[in-house]
């Protein structure tokens, strides 16, 4: 599936792949200007991406020390695309294009080509492959008769505000998701931790000043700055 890795610079490798194309079917008005199903395509991009590092994993003659699952995955970004006020490609892929012009709309799909490998980050680089012609969109094809109409009542239609949000989208990483908690539960455990070491370290102060020290009777014994199980 792999082809041998040649050194690209002096800490990144380009490794050729012999895979099937993803197996989605999307529109292209241009080779930059594509119309995905975003929830079909998405699905199909992180199933093809899984598949693709657990090749690498288990393929031992590419890597002097052989990489874990995780370690892998932890630096290859989302393959696929980006929601924000426009719906791009994800930056880490490089697509290319030799679809001619004339070509387009068009229905194509996505051919793994390379794999850039480095400590940090895999950088995929596909190809835009040409699958079919794009079907024309229906039309309305009334018969406009503007005094075939004269004699009928015509609903007055206001303007309704579009809602830009019902249509948004946020796509979540569920590995990316589960590294962000594990990091944030370790933030709470030290805080805990200190605390606990914090207080251990003032009850051990106020039994030592105890001990050195007489208190009058007007004096509390700290109690202020205990609870109330504790004073």
């Amino acid at each position: 599936m792999f082809s041998p890795p040649v050194r690209n610079g002096a800490a990144e490798y380009t490794v050729g792949v012999q895979a099937a194309p993803i197996g989605l079917r999307l529109t292209a008005q241009s080779p930059t200007a594509i119309v995905p199903d975003l929830e079909v395509a998405q699905t199909a991009f992180r199933k093809y991406r899984r598949e693709i590092l657990s090749e690498l994993v288990n393929n031992r003659s590419l890597f002097k020390t052989p990489p874990s699952s995780d370690s892998l995955d932890a630096i290859t970004p989302n393959w696929g695309f980006v929601i924000g006020e426009k719906t791009t490609l994800n930056p880490y892929m490089v697509v290319i294009s030799n679809i001619p012009t004339e070509k387009f709309p068009a229905i194509v799909d996505f051919h793994l080509k390379s794999l850039s490998i480095s400590r940090t980050t895999i950088k995929p680089t596909f190809e835009l492959v040409y699958i079919s012609p794009a079907s024309q969109a229906p039309v309305i094809d009334f018969s406009w008769d503007a005094d075939g109409c004269s004699d009928l009542e015509v609903e007055e239609v206001s303007d309704v505000p579009l809602d830009e949000t019902a249509a948004a989208l946020t796509l979540k990483d569920p590995a990316a998701e589960a590294r962000k908690k594990a990091a944030e539960k370790e933030k709470v455990k030290a805080a805990l931790r200190a605390a606990e070491e914090a207080r251990a370290a003032a009850e051990a102060a106020a039994a030592e000043f105890l001990d050195t020290y007489d208190l009058s009777d007007s004096e509390s014994a700290f109690s202020e700055w205990l609870s109330d199980e504790e004073a």
